[in-house]
């Protein structure tokens, strides 16, 4: 019983890390595609906050 308790906390952990990984992966493409698309924006509008 112990044990089913310990591999079914492990799995939990690994889901839990993935998902962080991936998100986190995620949130990082989407804020350097935000700054690409940004400074493309500004050179081209010559207008840049």
């Amino acid at each position: 019983m112990e044990r089913y308790v310990a591999n079914h906390f492990v799995g939990l952990i690994r889901v839990h890390v993935f998902y962080t990984f991936q998100i986190s992966t995620y949130i990082i493409v989407a804020s350097m595609n935000n700054s690409i698309l940004h400074n493309r924006f500004c050179f081209q509008s010559k207008t840049c906050i």
